[in-house]
């Protein structure tokens, strides 16, 4: 009887103590505009950007326009742009470099969903 006593007892006290933390909540993501420069002015149409968080979220990005611009929802925070090979199909892809085709934290941005994102691939 005392054993089960104390079995219950401590399988209360780590059921309260396992349940008091709160769960890590994600903002909300919001809708931002990005739009994206080659070098030379070229065209980034039809290429797929990947945006890579920072921080606990999920990533974000799309096929380009023809304008070079995509529209996006991602949790605000720190991301990675990059164009990864499945691009390579598209002839907009010779012209990215090197430091755009794997994730660079030398290129982070900052979306913060209220204004449009430029990133300038150079």
């Amino acid at each position: 009887m005392r054993l089960t006593m104390i079995a219950l007892f401590a399988a209360t006290a780590l059921t309260v103590l396992g349940c008091e933390g709160k769960p890590e909540m994600r903002p909300d993501p919001v809708e931002v505009k990005v739009s994206v420069r080659l070098p030379g002015g070229a065209s980034a149409k039809d290429l797929n950007l990947t945006l890579v968080p920072q921080q606990n979220s999920l990533p974000g990005g799309g096929k380009l326009d023809a304008s070079g611009a995509l529209a996006a929802k991602v949790v605000p925070g720190k991301y990675i742009p990059y164009f990864d090979e499945g691009n390579a199909k598209f002839p907009a892809y010779a012209k990215i470099p090197e430091s755009f085709k794997s994730p660079t934290a030398d290129n982070a941005i900052t979306i913060d969903g209220t204004q449009p994102v430029a990133i300038e691939v150079k």
